[in-house]
């Protein structure tokens, strides 16, 4: 098991250097030992003595031209689940599943979606040994600084949420460059849900909201008119798991 590890360990990390690196935890899977390491000459010193074979690059299907990190295996080493930011995602770094239906040959990365992955950076996950519990690296809300660690608790019925995403633009169907704030109301409280930043690279947004009513709110935007609009998400036959919707600001005169 610390061979395979290690087989994915240095093929989703192929441009690491001599300098000193965050500790990664790596766990053997078994749930005996967690690999800990300060540096880089000290993982290769340790891993190279159970090596029998160069490392094996998982390819692109596993792999793409972004991050992959924080392997960890499960189920026997037949589940891999890893840390990406490759385009699909949420946002940032999310949490993706494969399986090994074969040797060496795994599944498409299925993204473990809202609420295991959020808008932010969801870094790594470790299961516990009966699976009902796992803990992740994330930053959230109530986070104390960057990445912190969480508990999840899984049960049997999940939550519907809908994933929104689109595009804030002006009237002219232009992008916008400045900072964009979205926040989310309930319709009927006007109790604030949730803020969501529009990435100013290319005006995308994304959020993630569990069925009701509400006001979303555009406010203080340089240049541009305050924007409001009211939507709906069902919980009832109508539910989509994910919609697109642009929003269009009106520039000041």
């Amino acid at each position: 098991m610390r061979i395979s590890l290690l087989v994915f360990l240095l093929s989703l990390f192929p441009t690491l250097t001599a300098q000193y690196i965050d500790p990664y935890p790596i766990n053997s899977g078994n749930g005996e030992k967690m690999f800990e390491f300060e540096n880089y000459q000290e993982a290769v010193r340790q891993y190279t003595t159970l090596l029998k074979e160069q490392p094996k690059n998982l390819g692109n299907l596993i792999n793409t031209a972004k991050d992959e990190l924080s392997p960890h295996l499960v189920d026997d080493g037949k589940s891999l689940y890893f840390s990406s930011n490759r385009a699909e995602g949420l946002g940032g770094l999310d949490l993706y599943v494969s399986h090994q239906a074969k040797i060496s040959q795994w599944s498409k990365p299925q993204n473990l979606g809202y609420p295991i992955n959020t808008v932010n950076d969801d870094l790594s996950i470790c299961f516990a040994e009966n699976k009902r519990y796992a803990y992740v690296a994330q930053k959230r809300a109530d986070s104390y600084g960057d990445l912190d660690i969480y508990r999840l608790t899984f049960k049997e019925e999940r939550e519907e949420y809908t994933l929104m995403r689109g595009l804030v633009m002006a009237t002219d169907s232009s992008l916008i460059k400045e900072d964009v704030l979205i926040e989310v109301f309930s319709k009927d409280e006007y109790e604030l849900k949730g803020s969501f930043l529009m990435n100013k690279q290319n005006s995308s947004y994304v959020a993630i909201l569990p069925p009701g009513k509400y006001q979303l709110e555009i406010l203080n935007t340089y240049g541009f008119k305050d924007f409001g609009k009211t939507i709906n998400l069902s919980n009832k036959n109508d539910f989509k798991k994910e919609i697109k919707l642009d929003f269009f600001l009106e520039p000041k005169p």
